[in-house]
Parts: C-alpha cells; structure tokens; sequence
C-alpha cells in the first residue's frame, strides 16, 4: 500500500460509521493502524474515542491529537520519543514496541494503564511517574 494521507483514511473511517461531516469526526474512534503512515499531520485535536496509529511507520507523534477521551495506542512504530503525544488521555496509552530511547513528550496524565514494554531502553514505573500521572497500572 502507497503512503495515505491521514485525513482521508480518517475520513474513510467516518464514512463506515455514517455520512457525518469531517468536523464531527472527532465523536468517533479513529482506527488508521497498520496504513503505513509516516506522519500524523492533519489528525483532529480532540478525539472523544479511541485513537489507534499503531503499526504503521511513525517517527514521531507531531500531529496527534492533544486530546483522547479512550485509549491512545502508538505501539509497534519507529518512535525514539513521545513527543507530539496527547497531553491527556482518558483511556490506556501504549507506546510498546518501539525504539524509545526517552519518555519526552509522555501525556500530562493517562487515566488508564501506561504501556511502554519492549523498547530500545527498559523503562522502570518510576521513569513513567516522573513524567506522567497514571491513575492505573503501568507496564514496562
């Protein structure tokens, strides 16, 4: 598959869902997985659902929504940091399978789990609460 534009896989995915315009996108899950994206540039601010971009060939998370109401999952890219990333999320954060070498850019607070096992450093609980409040469990 060719590099896609973001806003129209999103819009793709909208249309799945109903005929609603791009402003109301952001009261839905957003699933642009496994698209082989580069950049998410052109991603709505505010996501009320769940926003996926994993699997995909992401450097860097400039673009992503700075806020998720749901689950924020990053995992299994090309990511050294997190810089980019939401500031809040409502959800679980999994930045998993990447080649992070530092939690930069790591959510204000995540209300859900925070994953970050199987990347380039081996995090500990303590580096994740140095950087973000995580009222559930963390996994490194």
């Amino acid at each position: 598959m060719k590099k896609t534009e973001l806003k129209k896989l999103i819009k793709e995915e909208i249309k799945k869902i109903n005929e609603n315009s791009f402003e109301d996108i952001y009261n839905f899950n957003i699933d642009v997985s496994d698209k082989y994206l580069t950049s998410l540039k052109g991603a709505p601010e505010k996501v009320n659902g769940n926003f996926d971009c994993s699997s995909n060939k992401l450097t860097n998370l400039e673009g992503a929504p700075e806020k998720v109401n749901g689950n924020f999952d990053c995992s299994s890219n090309n990511l050294t940091n997190l810089e980019g990333a939401p500031k809040e999320v409502g959800g679980y954060f999994d930045c998993g399978n990447n080649n992070l070498t530092s939690l930069k850019g790591a959510p204000k607070e995540v209300r859900g789990s925070f994953y970050c096992h199987n990347n380039k450093v081996k995090f500990t609980k303590e580096d994740v609460e140095k950087v973000c409040n995580v009222k559930g469990r963390i996994y490194v």
